[in-house]
């Protein structure tokens, strides 16, 4: 996943992959079922969405 955010130039948090591997190590323990992981995930699309957001619009830079 945070090869694709890199080849498609899209900004993320730094601790995304941590993340990800919480939700998909509480899935595969089966302590969470899969409709907390969606709810989970979806947070953190939210978060890197903020991260696009957020971030400087320069028209040299990226087109802003």
């Amino acid at each position: 996943l945070v090869g694709n955010f890199r080849q498609d130039h899209i900004e993320y948090p730094a601790g995304i992959g941590g993340f990800l591997g919480f939700v998909w190590r509480k899935l595969h323990a089966n302590e969470i079922d899969a409709e907390m992981a969606q709810s989970m995930i979806q947070e953190l699309a939210d978060w890197v969405s903020t991260c696009e957001e957020a971030q400087p619009k320069w028209r040299e830079w990226n087109g802003g």
